[in-house]
């Protein structure tokens, strides 16, 4: 269970998952504190799963970037070549839409967990037993 009493009540796993990836996609600063929030007042070990996820999908996007921007910056050095200064903007666009496309599907699997949802099942069918 969160430990933070008015964030438990207020949000469930699914949307604490959700929060994750947005504050992923929106800055690693924001990642940073309210993921690390998070992890630190969470005991939950689904959410930690998430959590390591989310992480190693922002840290893999960012080592992309990282590699882009290296050699964009080496493609300015050298003499100007105006195909490999557009491929670079081509490949940016792509891996920008496959980011987007990376993390809405994450987001809706978080929400359409089957774990959760067949664990709730479950605890509603021995209730009713």
């Amino acid at each position: 269970e969160f430990r933070c009493g008015y964030i438990n009540n207020r949000w469930g796993n699914k949307w604490l998952k959700v929060i994750l990836w947005v504050c992923s996609y929106v800055n690693i600063i924001v990642f940073a504190l309210v993921g690390g929030f998070i992890w630190l007042k969470n005991d939950n070990e689904e959410i930690k799963k998430e959590f390591k996820k989310v992480l190693w999908v922002t840290i893999i996007f960012i080592a992309i970037n990282a590699l882009l921007s290296l050699i964009s910056a080496c493609i300015g050095l050298g003499t100007y070549n105006a195909d490999a200064s557009r491929a670079i903007q081509v490949i940016s666009s792509l891996v920008t839409i496959g980011k987007i496309i990376t993390y809405v599907v994450f987001i809706i699997l978080a929400l359409v967990n089957k774990e959760e949802n067949s664990k709730s099942n479950n605890s509603k069918e021995e209730t009713n037993e």
